[in-house]
């Protein structure tokens, strides 16, 4: 009974089993069709496939799961599996485009990357198992006919392409790129020579009786060659604009070799194409840029861009199809050369200062081609312009002495908009947006003209934030090209949607101006009091500091300093700031040293920063042979200063209002001026008496210990 409780469970499990791999095993194409399709195959990536082609790329079907076919594939091109003739809708391929791991076979998945065929151009039969998911790739047989090698690799109607391989003997048909050959000639068994007919790019293929043989990468010239990019007349248009298309197509010297007579704009970018209007097939170099292609190199097919030399001016370029490489000679250096200019934006009426050289006699200004409003040569190395209409481009002067241009130059429209805010982490609203009602007001620029805004704002110290337009949209804002430049802390060039701006490194109140016609802002602090007079005056045996504000913003207080050589200062006293209006203030300092004095105000915020205004100057000749200061300790220091007709000693002692004496040190003096820091031992804090008693003086002094 166990045994078959044992079996009944075994055959339970198995059935399980079995319907749930059914159940997850995917099913074949829904309608019961499958093909393949690349450029490793006769039809190309065609699709739909082109009729001549059709039966031999569509596979048989063996189950409802599983399909075959026997198919010519061109070595090391690529393949896909699709569903329906003329769809891209339901595709097959590989994980990871051409995995040189997959040649022979692998897992697929649908809608993904291409499959490389192997190396070999031959038959093979290929198996696509949707049960299991997998494809499989056997070679079924070696072609008889095989193409080896084809040179030139680029040609036009007309030219001649030698072919190499095996087996050409009694060949019937040669094609360039699906496109027959106007005649070809055997020359052996392993030699055919062909005439380009009206040419396409893509396979060379041998027709013979025992098969065909392809190989791939042949380029179609159309006997004619342009030049397009930044650098050229006709920027990147393509088609080129009509009054630029005679300016920039090469003439042929050759079947293989072009040439052209072209003014290149200086560090801009260019490359070449065989077909006017068309981007299929394009000639430039492997390294985008590369600054040891400027006068020429090697080039490639559909190749990156190659930049034209520093210097603006007429150039002879030359190609060579033969030997895939180029040169770049100029005709004649220009003495005519745009350097710079600024601003490097700007609206109509602005005027731009463009340096360089050979500028006198200059016949004409452009802005992006567009011709200045008015320009003075001021000297031969400046003029000054007037933007016109404009738009954005080169900024070329045209002279006697040639023709000189340099690129960047922007055109900018005044805003349409005019209302502005300020967010972010700096502002105190944050970046909410909408920014809360309480904040609203504090962050709106005041409009000062239609391109130019401006706003006085308390910033949070390293922090950023950004203009907006419209309070709670994000549609259009305005930072800075790189995020949290230290360069740009205290202002630079705005951009449309750009980063966000950084705040200096001190909180505080600032003067933010945003102007829209030169997209600039600066960002400048704002006193927390504005000084309209500091003065210092001696008076018997004291000094008096006064001094009168014209306004005060979040003004805590005044710190007193004194400095004897007007670079070390010390802390004298401390006023309290009424805060806000126009005030006068002052401040007596009752230990003047003898000779020089300088005083300056530390100005302290109601954040805790620290600000400092103008110094004042004043000749003390009072009669002070002892002089202790500062009178408000921080440090548990005070200075010291002894003038004595003879050396001797000086005894120094601090006593509390008590009268007890806490400390009491003899020091030794020289005759003369003495001066030193002496230490005192108290920590608590109060006010203290200290005092200095010599051979002929003894001074008494009360002092706050903090």
């Amino acid at each position: 009974m166990k045994q078959l409780s044992a079996r009944y469970f075994l055959i339970v499990v198995i059935f399980f089993l079995t319907f749930a791999f059914k159940t997850q095993a995917q099913t074949g194409p829904a309608n019961d069709s499958l093909y393949i399709v690349g450029s490793a195959t006769p039809g190309g990536w065609s699709n739909p496939i082109p009729a001549a082609n059709i039966a031999a790329q569509a596979f048989t079907t063996i189950s409802p799961t599983q399909y075959k076919i026997s198919v010519l594939l061109v070595g090391g091109s690529e393949y896909k599996f699709i569903s329906q003739n003329g769809s891209w809708s339901n595709n097959w391929g590989i994980a990871v485009k051409d995995d040189p791991t997959e040649i022979n076979g692998g897992p697929f998945t649908p809608n993904s990357q291409n499959i490389m065929a192997p190396a070999l151009t031959a038959t093979y039969t290929i198996e696509v198992n949707f049960a299991t998911n997998v494809f499989t790739v056997t070679l079924a047989s070696t072609p008889k006919v095989i193409v080896s090698s084809f040179t030139p690799t680029t040609a036009a109607t007309g030219d001649t392409v030698t072919i190499k391989g095996s087996d050409f003997t009694s060949a019937t048909d040669v094609s360039f790129g699906g496109t027959v050959a106007t005649s070809f000639q055997i020359i052996n068994d392993s030699t055919i020579k062909a005439v380009v007919g009206i040419g396409a790019s893509g396979n060379v293929q041998v027709t013979a009786p025992d098969g065909l043989g392809i190989l791939a990468g042949f380029n179609y010239n159309s006997n004619t060659l342009f030049i397009v990019g930044s650098a050229t007349a006709g920027g990147w248009s393509n088609p080129i604009p009509a009054a630029d298309s005679a300016a920039q197509q090469f003439t042929q010297i050759s079947p293989t070799e072009y040439k052209i007579t072209v003014d290149l704009i200086g560090g801009n970018e260019y490359k070449f194409i065989p077909q006017y209007g068309s981007w299929t097939l394009s000639y430039g170099i492997a390294v985008k840029d590369d600054p040891t292609e400027i006068n020429g190199g090697a080039f490639v097919a559909n190749g990156q861009n190659i930049l034209a030399p520093a210097l603006s001016g007429s150039y002879i370029i030359n190609v060579n199809f033969a030997t895939n490489t180029f040169t770049v000679i100029p005709t004649v250096i220009s003495n005519c050369n745009v350097n710079s200019f600024s601003p490097s934006a700007a609206d109509s009426g602005i005027t731009v200062t463009i340096h360089g050289n050979g500028f006198t006699g200059a016949t004409s200004v452009t802005f992006g081609g567009t011709a200045a409003a008015s320009y003075t040569v001021v000297n031969d190395s400046t003029i000054t312009a007037v933007v016109g209409t404009g738009s954005s481009g080169n900024v070329q002067v045209v002279s006697p002495n040639g023709t000189g241009a340099l690129a960047g130059f922007t055109f900018t429209t005044p805003p349409t908009f005019n209302t502005l805010f300020i967010v972010g982490a700096a502002t105190p609203g944050g970046w909410s947006n909408p920014i809360p009602s309480a904040d609203s007001a504090a962050q709106q620029f005041t409009q000062i003209s239609p391109t130019e805004f401006k706003i006085t704002v308390n910033l949070i110290a390293s922090s950023e934030y950004k203009f907006i337009t419209q309070n709670g949209s994000w549609a259009l804002s305005y930072g800075i090209g790189i995020q949290d430049d230290p360069t740009a802390i205290y202002g630079g060039t705005i951009v449309t949607n750009g980063q966000n701006i950084l705040s200096p490194a001190l909180s505080g109140t600032y003067t933010i101006d945003v102007n829209f016609a030169t997209n600039s802002f600066t960002v400048v602090v704002v006193l927390p009091v504005e000084i309209t007079s500091f003065n210092a005056v001696s008076n018997n045996n004291n000094v008096k500091t006064v001094w009168q504000t014209a306004t005060e913003f979040n003004t805590d207080h005044f710190t007193v300093q004194q400095s004897k050589e007007g670079n070390y200062y010390t802390n004298i006293g401390s006023v309290k700031a009424i805060g806000t209006g126009n005030n006068s203030y002052q401040f007596t300092d009752v230990q003047p040293s003898k000779g020089k004095n300088y005083y300056r105000l530390q100005i302290i915020d109601n954040s805790g920063a620290i600000y400092y205004g103008k110094v004042a100057i004043v000749q003390f000749n009072g009669n002070h042979t002892i002089v202790v200061y500062p009178t408000i300790i921080q440090e548990s220091i005070v200075h010291i200063r002894i003038n004595e007709a003879t050396a001797g000693k000086a005894t120094i002692r601090v006593i509390d209002l008590n009268g007890r004496i806490l400390q009491s040190d003899v020091v030794g003096i020289n005759d003369g001026s003495n001066a030193f820091a002496y230490k005192l031992s108290v920590t608590a804090k109060g006010n203290y008496i200290v005092t200095v008693e010599t051979a002929s003086d003894k001074q008494a002094f009360k002092v706050l210990v903090e």
